[in-house]
């Protein structure tokens, strides 16, 4: 999964081994990782760029959700869990 910034600056990618990485679509560098501390799935993971990259949203397979402050790498207090069964829709 991945997600771009709303002013296409960054684009944030699940890396199936620890977490999510951004890199800088200008120079296609990698230039930041965030850690998940879930046990390796080897499948891509939801994540999302929100308030022009400021920060990241990134799921888990376990129904965790974890929010960053992507400037300082701190995850924020609002630590989510989803259990039971949810359905999701997509609206184009």
């Amino acid at each position: 999964c991945a997600s771009l910034s709303s002013d296409g600056k960054l684009l944030a990618v699940s890396n199936i081994r620890t977490g999510f990485d951004v890199y800088e679509t200008s120079s296609n560098s990698a230039c930041n990782s965030f850690d998940h501390e879930e046990p390796q799935s080897c499948v891509p993971l939801p994540v999302l760029l929100i308030h022009a990259g400021n920060v990241l949203v990134g799921g888990s397979t376990c129904g965790n959700v974890r929010i960053w402050d992507a400037r300082t790498h701190e995850v924020l207090d609002c630590e989510l869990s989803l259990k039971g069964t949810l359905t999701v829709l997509r609206i184009p």
